[in-house]
Order: C-alpha cells, then sequence, then structure tokens
C-alpha cells in the first residue's frame, strides 16, 4: 500500500513523466575515471560569475566500457556525450545556474512571440485535442513538478523556500486530486481539494460551483469513451464518487503508467454542463479552473489570458496577464526581445545567443536539452513509395546526421528514442550509433534499396511544416538536397499556418511528409502510453492509421509489466523495432538557449517535463519584476 498523504516524488524509471514531457538537461556527475568537459568560452552575460582558477587537467583513464544505466534497458555512452558541444553547454548554463527568487513578486504582462501560434481554436478543445499549452488555460488533476523552484509538498507559493526543483526525475505533484492512494495494483483512490471553482461563466449555472467528485467521474468515464487520450484509461474498470470529495477507480489489470496518465496534459477537466451545450467544448471560451481565463482573442494572430482570481493553488499565477502573438520570423522575434516587446526568446545557434547576450544588457540565458525528439511524419496509411519500407529506410540512410546537426545546430548531435528517455535512467542519451544501420550514412546500399523497391529514379512528394526561417526551415532544406542528390526525390517544401497544419495533420488529410519542430510522439514528455498510442491499431492518436500486429502486442504487455526492469526491456526492444520499420523519421535534438528579460524571475523550465519556457507553458510559473521595464512598457 501507498499513500501519499503529502505528496512525494515518483521516480520515472517506473513511470515516466506526464503529458509532457522533456530531456533531463543536468546529470550526475562524471565518473572519476572520466575528466569532465571543458567548458565552452562563448555566451557569458553581463552579470556572469568571473571564472575560477584554473584546475589541473588530469591524465585521461583508459575509457570505460558502455554501461546500462538501468538493468535490461540500453547501454550509456558517457565518454561520447560529455564530448558534444551541446552538452558543455548545458553543464553551463544550466537552470540551476540562475539566480533563485526567495519571495514572490505578483503583477505585469508576460508576453511571449512565437513562430507556430501554440493557442488555437484546437488548443482549447479539451476532449479532442492534445496540446502541450493546455495548463495554461484548464484544471489539471495532477502536474508534474516545473519551474526552478520546487513545489513538492507546498501549498505556499509566496516564497520559494530555497529548493531547487528536481532535475533527473518527474515528480508527480497535487492539482485538483490533493493526495492519493493506491491500496493495491488495481485501486486508486484520490481526494479532490475542497474550494476548487469552476470558472463563474456560462454554461455552469448552478449556484454550487465546486468541483466535487461526481464531476470528476463524468470527466474520467467521458475522456475513457471519447477522448484523444481513451487509450490511457482503457484498462479502468470503475469510476466511482465515494463521497464529495472522493473518487475511487478499480482497473482491469495493473497499468503501469496510470498515475502519469492522470497527468497528462490532454486531462484539463471541463464540466457536464459544458458537454451537454452544442459547441462549448469546441469555443475560445473560460470552461476549466485553469490558471489563467481567455480575455481576447483574434484567429491566429493574438491570444491575452487574464489571471484567474480564483485559481485553486493561492498565489498562482504570479503575473497579471499572459499575452501571445504569432511573429513567424524569427528575425522578428529576436528584435522584439532586443527592445524589450519580447519576454522570451530561444535560439538554436550558439552565434544567435552570443549576439543577443551582447546586446542586451542584464539578459538572462538557460540552455536546455532537447524538449522532444524531432521527427519528420509520413503520409497516412503510408501509401505509395513511402509504404515500401525499403524506400523510408533509404532516406534514413542518406539523411547524413552529422553534416545535418552541423548545418542546422552547430553540430549538437543528440539522438532521441521514441520512447521518453528518463525510462532508462536519469543520465541517458541515446547514440547514432544505437539507432542502428538504417540511420548510418550509406548512399551505395541506400540507393540499391531503392532499385530494389522499383524507385531507381526517385518519386515527387510533399513536406509541409510551419516555419519559414530558422532550424527548422534550414533541416528541411538540407533534407530536401539530400534526398535529390542521392535518391533522386524530388521534394516540395510547403510552410503553412499553424491552424492548417493543426487540421491537415489531425484530420490524416497531408500528403507526403510533415515536419515537426518537436515531435508527435513525445520522447521527452510522454509516457510510455503515449508513445504507442500514436502507433497502436485503432489509437485517436495514430493519425498515420498503422497496424503493426507487433507493436500491438508489445504495448498490450508493457503496460500491464508492473516489474521496472523487465518493463525497461520491452520498452527498449519496442524502440528498437520502429527503427527498424522507420515509422517516424528522427532528426535528433539540439541544444536550445532559452534568453529571458533582466525583470524575468523563475522562468526557466524544469528540463524533464512538458512544459517549456515562455508562452506555451511556466509562463504562469514565471514572475516579472515591473520596476525593471523599459521605458513606455506597463
Amino acid at each position: 500500500m501507498s499513500s501519499h498523504v503529502s505528496p512525494r516524488p515518483l521516480l520515472i524509471v517506473a513511470t515516466a513523466l506526464a503529458a509532457i514531457l522533456l530531456a533531463a538537461a543536468c546529470a550526475k556527475t562524471e565518473p572519476a575515471a572520466t575528466p569532465s568537459p571543458s567548458a565552452p568560452a562563448a555566451l557569458t552575460p553581463a552579470q556572469a560569475t568571473p571564472p575560477s582558477a584554473p584546475t589541473p587537467v588530469a591524465v585521461p583513464a583508459p575509457a570505460r566500457a558502455p554501461q546500462p544505466l538501468v538493468s535490461g534497458g540500453p547501454l550509456f555512452y558517457a565518454d561520447n556525450i560529455a564530448k558534444l558541444k551541446g552538452w558543455q553547454y548545458m553543464q553551463q548554463w544550466h537552470q540551476n545556474k540562475l539566480s533563485l527568487w526567495t519571495k514572490a513578486q505578483y503583477g505585469g504582462d508576460a508576453i511571449g512571440l512565437i513562430g507556430f501560434f501554440s493557442f488555437t481554436e484546437s488548443s482549447f478543445r479539451l476532449l479532442s485535442f492534445t496540446a502541450l499549452n493546455r495548463p495554461s488555460v484548464a484544471g489539471m488533476l495532477l502536474y508534474t513538478e516545473m519551474g526552478r523552484c520546487s513545489w513538492v509538498e507546498r501549498e505556499d507559493f509566496s516564497v520559494c523556500k530555497g529548493q531547487r526543483a528536481r532535475n533527473k526525475t518527474t515528480v508527480i505533484v497535487p492539482g485538483i486530486f490533493q493526495g492519493w492512494e493506491q491500496p493495491d495494483s488495481l485501486t486508486y483512490v484520490f481526494r479532490i481539494r475542497k474550494g476548487v471553482l469552476w470558472p463563474a461563466a456560462p454554461p455552469m449555472a448552478r449556484m454550487d460551483r465546486e468541483v466535487i467528485a461526481e464531476d470528476i467521474v463524468f470527466f474520467l468515464d467521458t475522456t475513457r469513451k471519447e477522448g484523444t487520450v481513451k487509450n490511457n484509461l482503457a484498462l479502468v474498470k470503475k469510476l466511482e464518487a465515494a463521497d464529495r470529495y472522493t473518487v475511487k477507480i478499480t482497473m482491469e489489470s495493473p497499468n503501469a503508467d496510470f498515475l502519469k496518465n492522470m497527468a497528462h496534459t490532454s486531462m484539463g477537466i471541463f464540466s457536464k454542463e459544458c458537454y451537454e451545450q452544442k459547441g462549448c467544448l469546441d469555443e475560445i471560451k473560460t470552461k476549466s479552473p485553469g490558471p489563467f481565463l481567455v480575455s481576447e482573442y483574434e484567429t491566429r494572430t493574438r491570444l491575452v489570458l487574464a489571471k484567474n482570481p480564483e485559481f485553486y493553488l493561492k498565489g498562482l499565477p504570479y503575473v497579471d496577464r499572459l499575452t501571445v502573438l504569432s511573429v513567424p520570423d524569427t528575425s522578428n522575434q529576436k528584435a522584439a526581445f532586443i527592445t524589450g516587446r519580447n519576454d522570451f526568446f530561444s535560439a538554436s545557434r550558439v552565434a544567435e545567443a552570443e549576439d543577443v547576450i551582447k546586446r542586451v544588457p542584464g539578459a538572462q540565458i538557460h540552455a536546455q536539452g532537447g524538449t522532444g525528439g524531432v521527427t519528420v511524419t509520413l503520409r497516412p496509411q503510408l501509401k505509395d513509395a513511402l509504404g515500401d519500407v525499403r524506400v523510408r529506410r533509404a532516406m534514413t540512410m542518406t539523411m547524413d546526421h552529422p553534416s545535418l546537426w552541423e548545418t542546422s545546430i552547430d553540430g549538437f548531435s543528440l539522438f532521441v528514442p521514441l520512447i521518453s528517455r528518463d525510462y532508462f535512467g536519469d543520465e541517458f542519451y541515446m547514440t547514432l550509433a544505437q539507432a542502428g544501420e538504417n540511420y548510418q550514412f550509406n548512399p551505395e546500399k541506400a540507393k540499391r534499396l531503392m532499385v530494389d523497391a522499383g524507385y531507381p529514379n526517385g518519386f515527387s512528394t510533399t513536406l509541409i511544416l510551419t516555419f519559414s526561417s530558422g532550424r527548422f526551415y534550414d533541416e528541411s532544406l538540407f533534407l530536401q538536397a539530400q534526398w535529390k542528390k542521392y535518391l533522386g526525390i524530388d521534394m516540395a517544401i510547403k510552410v503553412v499556418d499553424g491552424v492548417t497544419f493543426s487540421s491537415q495533420f489531425l484530420e490524416g488529410t497531408w500528403e507526403g511528409l510533415v515536419h515537426h519542430g518537436s515531435s508527435w510522439i513525445r520522447s521527452s514528455w510522454g509516457t510510455a502510453d503515449d508513445a504507442f498510442g500514436q502507433l497502436i491499431k485503432g489509437s485517436p492518436q495514430n493519425v498515420q492509421k498503422l497496424d503493426d500486429p507487433l507493436i500491438n502486442e508489445m504495448y498490450l504487455k508493457e503496460r500491464g509489466e508492473l516489474d521496472p526492469v523487465k518493463r525497461v526491456k520491452m520498452l527498449w526492444e519496442f524502440d528498437q523495432y520502429e527503427l527498424t520499420q522507420v515509422y517516424q523519421i528522427r532528426i535528433g535534438v539540439g541544444t536550445t538557449f532559452t534568453l529571458m528579460q533582466p525583470w524575468e524571475m523563475n522562468g526557466a523550465s524544469h528540463e524533464t517535463n512538458w512544459f517549456t519556457s515562455g508562452p506555451a507553458g511556466s509562463t504562469w510559473m514565471a514572475m516579472h519584476d515591473a520596476g525593471k521595464y523599459p521605458s513606455g512598457r506597463k
């Protein structure tokens, strides 16, 4: 029996992150036999601490053999990872190098300019759409820890208590569920926080606006029948409102990721009244007890969220408003940051981050590892040429990942598994070698595969994306050139707006390929059930309409395996199998340099969850010292 009267950390080896998730950038100290990497000399903020005296360099010991971090899991290549430029930057500019706040500062208007307009009509569809930014507008049953200041076992958010958020393990913390118990492997008992209020807006007409057990039972029952993530609740046998503030859930069989699934970003609650009113769940309106309420909205252009004075986590959010503006061109985003009209700016290249730091005195910087495995998703049902696995393998064999990474992200060569890497240990980084022969650069073999598949002269296809400049557009141009040069593939690049992109993707109506700024299969925030859900037959998340009997079987086995050692082995076997089938073309992720204004406090994201610095997530955990605002800004 496990009790959570005072919520305690739940380590990810047994169950990975909820909803969201994100690459741990601060790893354990290297073993004594392995010398620490030297930190890059670049990127020195205006107020950087003077460097310490040089330390004598030890004579390198012979490289150790790769060691599995988790029994049954993949090998960890510490020596290889230590040489990565991105790894070195993350050690120098980890979020824990930023100052902790000691007392909360309230007020201010957080402003974010983003390329992919993350808040669209679809983002507010609490039943039918998966969105990373949902916790900013919806009441969540559970959360994973975020921000620079730990909020484990906390109710008071006016001070920090001097505790850093955990960096290597995902911690589930209370939301609307204030505590929980698991008497046995098939039973969960959740206690609802008293005083959580539905927004005082139609269609919530009842006098008593308090969220009670019957509301949660209705939400969960509807989600398991109709929701986008209904697979995550597939093993639920019975839902009961034991009393006004207690929900009891009985399972058909054990589900190793069930608690993580309850903290999924798509678990933003909605009321029965909203569900029964035609169109309510599809509208841009306040329908859930989240930290912000919708104030203004212009389609594909502008969204303004106002602080919810009745938010159930007292003292949050800290800022009064959150304004999100759609600015596709990254140069305009950069210019707005330099002039103080944008609170966050993300740079994927070192030189760009250096330039901004020089031009904005006092700006803060946070180097973060990949926030999702960037992939290219193939057309629905893998028709025509893309339906032949030999063609797909030929495409990955001619990508030349080292050159691609050098071209687009200054050489930070990090490959990613589809399963959240947290399952495989705190320090795990996947190497290109672990991706197998299909991801090794081999143009000659690729050409033979194309001939065998009946496409000796290539074929024509299309790739859609939402970025007209920057890293992801550069990657697309690189792939276009590579596939034309080695395989004769004519790939037209089509840039579309975010709403068109989302609708085509979720409805499965695109042709050719889709490039994601972060993976549809979220390698860094999703649970294992999430990753499988995008590939198993009949899942709403399986937009490609795939039906691979082996993956379907793997899913049924892994979700019920409670032995962490056995389960890790299953998850790695799944990841390796997908690499042979190439249902997703994996590109890899680089270091993102998140630049924050001098007035920004507590804005860096916790790197093992799905919250990102900026408007898509942790802004509601950020604070502003409005006294540092530039002239003319309120």
